[in-house]
């Protein structure tokens, strides 16, 4: 099962508002951010994600960031795949940013 997908089926949610709650403060803490300051989870999530696949003893490249767009700034120039690419990859393991327009 993917970790995602666990933290899914274990309910994780928003309990205390906008971006707090004991399973998203733990998510933010451990992906590398301040549960405190209650800062948009989704990229802590991703963080926090592999964070756990590496303990696991996973080889994982990550960068412990909120930014989204981080993961993909911060990664190798090899491992950084332009949105057309993707399309030619196995999608196992990968992590998608979406950038919003306008």
């Amino acid at each position: 099962m993917h970790i995602a997908e666990a933290w899914l089926e274990q309910g994780i949610r928003e309990t205390e508002g906008s971006n707090a709650g004991p399973d998203v403060s733990w998510l933010i803490h451990d992906g590398g951010g301040t549960p405190d300051k209650r800062p948009p989870w989704c990229a802590y999530f991703v963080a926090s994600c592999c964070r756990q696949l590496a303990r696991a003893g996973f080889h994982v490249e990550y960068t412990r960031t909120g930014r989204a767009v981080s993961h993909w700034q911060k990664a190798s120039t090899a491992r950084q795949l332009l949105p057309l690419e993707v399309w030619q990859q196995d999608a196992r393991g990968l992590v998608m940013v979406r950038t919003r327009l306008r």
